[in-house]
């Protein structure tokens, strides 16, 4: 019998001038088509090139998911040509069925480990191939590019995949197991001190609408997520009442003045407060703002968060109240900006002129 597997990705040209997508399986001498309900549009606009690409490669992750699945239909048990498989291809079958709030973290992890695959000439490696060698200079890789928790939850994320391709039986072992992925409690991430954060106030951005969100953010301590998502519905009176995207904790956040100030004019309550360019945009405009108000630190939308939760304590406020006010699981999240707010009362009390004391 003919064993020959193969699944192909097809277009089909439609009358509107755009494709669908169908799968083309070659199986045991046999061949079938399988239509995929995904199709693409005559691309008029920059958006609509972008979205065709979009759709492509999801297609893509379909296909390369059917053809996982048919090598091990057969009882679910594990194929002696599993261990054939690319670890990038299990990668993009792994985020294709994914829809957590975190699957932006998990696609960053993932291009990642492509980059350090690259630069290792490693891109096509298989799952048989995977060792512990391999992710200990992976992780070594990933303490060099980032500082703070990203490393840790780069990481975190792509041991989630080799688990999962464990679970599917794609693997028996994981190789990652005893690669030491540590997280530094200590809040590495830059915070903004409320000197920073006039000399933003003060600075221009190349993008009024990510300056409007981002103080905001910084006296909300609302993540990217929820300043993308957040609508009008959501803004009573002189709070803030959501349920937070990341860990789906109902929060109510009290809005100052500056905060309200910030807002600007109400609008329907299913208009989106913020208009926003993608996080990529967004950052890039952080970049060229934090430039021109000449503050001398990496600063992303979370900083926001991070210089919320710690200028709250330096100035006072305990600890479990910040807690609340930043939606956090557990205390344990918010000691590590005590660590922080310590270390910038301790810094101030150095600054102080010296006392020539006899």
């Amino acid at each position: 019998m003919n064993n020959t597997l193969t699944v192909t990705l097809r277009k089909k040209k439609l009358n509107s001038g755009g494709y669908s997508f169908y799968l083309d399986i070659y199986h045991n001498g046999r061949r079938k088509y399988e239509f995929i309900k995904i199709k693409t549009v005559k691309p008029k606009t920059v958006r609509d090139r972008e979205e065709n690409k979009n759709q492509e490669a999801l297609a893509e992750s379909i296909r390369s998911q059917r053809y996982l699945e048919l090598k091990h239909k057969k009882h679910g048990l594990q194929s002696l040509e599993a261990g054939n498989f690319q670890f990038i291809q299990v990668c993009t079958v792994f985020l294709n069925d994914y829809s957590k709030a975190d699957k932006r973290v998990i696609k960053a992890a993932v291009e990642k480990l492509k980059t350090f695959l690259e630069k290792n000439n490693e891109t096509n490696i298989t799952l048989d191939e995977l060792d512990e060698n391999l992710f200990r200079s992976f992780k070594m890789y990933l303490d060099e590019q980032h500082n703070g928790e990203t490393s840790y939850n780069y990481f975190k994320k792509i041991r989630s995949i080799i688990k999962f391709a464990i679970r599917k039986k794609y693997m028996s072992i994981n190789p990652a197991e005893f690669v030491e992925n540590k997280c530094d409690d200590s809040l590495k991430k830059d915070v903004l001190t409320f000197d920073e954060l006039q000399l933003m106030v003060d600075a221009e951005c190349p993008n009024k609408e990510v300056k409007r969100a981002f103080l905001f953010a910084c006296l909300t301590g609302l993540r990217w997520v929820d300043i993308v998502a957040l609508t009008w519905q959501s803004v009573k009176s002189n709070s803030l009442a959501l349920l937070q995207s990341k860990t789906q904790t109902r929060v109510d956040v009290p809005l100052s003045e500056e905060a309200l100030q910030l807002l600007g004019e109400r609008a329907a309550n299913k208009e989106k407060v913020f208009t926003l360019p993608s996080h990529t945009g967004a950052l890039k405009s952080l970049k060229k703002w934090t430039e021109n108000a000449k503050v001398k630190k990496k600063v992303t939308f979370h900083v926001a968060r991070h210089s919320l939760g710690t200028n709250l304590l330096v100035t006072g406020s305990d600890i479990t109240t910040v807690s609340q006010l930043l939606g956090h699981r557990s205390l344990k999240y918010t000691t590590r900006y005590v660590r922080v707010a310590d270390a910038i009362k301790t810094k101030a009390i150095d600054n102080l002129p010296k006392l020539k004391l006899g």
